[in-house]
């Protein structure tokens, strides 16, 4: 009922002049095609289209969804008087400016703690795993600071933890910058949510570099010679800026520990009557499953205190300080 199925092999062939000449074009425009979207996906994925064009004035406030607590965290309208705003960890170096601040120049202080991962790409091994640890230690120091120092308890805070801090492509491309100087470790670091959190909440906000260390040498060499002030007027200017467009990412930053180093910070610190409390800070990156400190990574190295496991470096064994006075080196060696 059906016909026979007809073979291809007897059916005519026809064939018109010119018919493989268009076949090459057409190969070769599809490739050309091909090669530059290419290259164009490349380019806006590296750089942004932006960044073909003259860099444009960098905005005082970078809009961006910041999640604190769950909820949108709107950005500030100012700095609130009397008050400054630090980067806290409950580590050594932060921890002392928190209570330099409030104990000794009588501020208010709010801190913001980082608590996403802003250390690494999601997909590298590097990143800090303290979280938990970093949390305990700033509420053991609020808990004693109010103890030994109930007024100045009144002016600290609670800290406003941010769960995520979005980067955008300006930020990516100063920190390629920045790590092809080796001023920061990896083109994702977070130097990177730092500066980009400060951009966006609108005020000045505080960190902790300090002149010893290598944890953070890079990054002290790179703005030793680019501040100007001092304490919580160190910061990087405008005309920086305009010969080092990368180091943008930096001005909402301030450097108040930009000139004194580890011993002369504890030996302050004891002097005052705050030393008690810095030993509750946590340096260690990887603690151990019993919540120990792990005493073999960077942090742990450069730990001067001993206190919570932490086993305190040799005082020959510590990085030699810029401008450390052999008085502030001494001051170390009582840190047990």
């Amino acid at each position: 009922p059906y016909p026979d199925p007809v073979s291809t092999a007897s059916m005519p062939t026809t064939s018109f002049p010119g018919t493989h000449r268009i076949a090459s074009w057409s190969v070769a425009v599809l490739l050309f095609a091909l090669v530059v979207v290419a290259i164009v996906a490349f380019v806006r994925s590296r750089e942004g289209f932006d960044s073909l064009y003259a860099p444009a004035p960098v905005p005082a406030v970078v809009p961006m969804p910041i999640t604190a607590a769950g909820a949108t965290l709107a950005p500030l309208s100012g700095p609130a008087p009397n008050t400054v705003y630090v980067f806290w960890t409950g580590g050594f170096d932060s921890t002392f400016r928190v209570l330099q601040a409030v104990i000794d120049e009588g501020k208010i202080v709010q801190p913001f703690y980082l608590s996403g991962n802003i250390d690494n790409a999601p997909t590298k091994h590097v990143k800090r795993r303290n979280q938990q640890m970093e949390v305990q230690a700033m509420q053991q120091v609020r808990a004693e600071l109010c103890q030994s120092h109930p007024d100045a308890c009144t002016r600290l805070r609670p800290p406003i933890v941010v769960q995520d801090v979005p980067i955008d492509r300006r930020t990516k491309r100063w920190m390629r910058a920045l790590a092809a100087q080796r001023v920061v470790r990896r083109p994702t670091c977070q130097y990177g949510s730092l500066g980009a959190f400060a951009r966006y909440i609108g005020v000045p906000v505080e960190l902790g570099i300090v002149q010893d260390g290598h944890s953070n040498a890079g990054i002290y060499g790179g703005l030793r010679d680019k501040v100007t002030g001092a304490g919580s007027r160190c910061r990087v200017t405008d005309a920086v800026v305009a010969a080092h467009p990368e180091y943008a990412l930096f001005q909402p930053l301030r450097f108040p520990l930009m000139y004194v180093d580890k011993p002369a910070m504890w030996g302050i610190a004891k002097q005052r009557g705050s030393g008690h409390l810095l030993r509750r800070t946590w340096s260690c990156w990887y603690p151990t499953a019993a919540g120990k400190p792990c005493n073999k990574c960077l942090m742990c190295r450069e730990r001067i205190v001993k206190t919570g496991g932490h086993r305190t470096p040799a005082l020959i064994g510590l990085p030699t300080a810029v401008g450390a006075s052999p008085a502030s080196r001494a001051a170390s060696s009582t840190a047990s």
